[in-house]
């Protein structure tokens, strides 16, 4: 199975809902999952829930009864633990290379991440 990412983080990936379904599906058949992806996609920040757009319910059902509650997330986040391995400019990586391998092609972006860490709250 080949999906893609939008986002990739030291302990997982985000990607389109939906996503973790499968992951989860391909791990219980033991279907390999790869994700694909470009190293400049890291972000070293620890993968936080907040981060996941919410979609509003009128998209999901738009005449709905009045104080119905959604929850609607637009991402799923999938965890390197289900032996997802990434496949990216670096060749095939298993999620606790990314990190490192992701500065050693793109040096600028530890620089980038660190200036920003210390003016960005967590």
């Amino acid at each position: 199975v080949f999906i893609g990412a939008d986002l990739l983080s030291q302990n997982g990936f985000v990607n389109k809902v939906g996503s973790l379904g499968i992951a989860y599906a391909a791990e219980r058949r033991n279907i390999p999952l790869y994700c694909l992806s470009v190293l400049l996609k890291y972000d070293p920040r620890p993968y936080l829930p907040s981060i996941i757009e919410q979609r509003g319910g009128y998209e999901i059902w738009p005449d709905a009864p009045k104080n119905l509650s959604f929850y609607a997330p637009a991402f799923d986040f999938i965890p390197y633990r289900l032996d997802i391995k990434l496949i990216c400019e670096k060749g095939l990586l298993e999620g606790k290379d990314i990190e490192n391998q992701t500065y050693s092609l793109y040096p600028f972006l530890n620089w980038t991440y660190a200036s920003l860490s210390s003016r960005v709250p967590t």
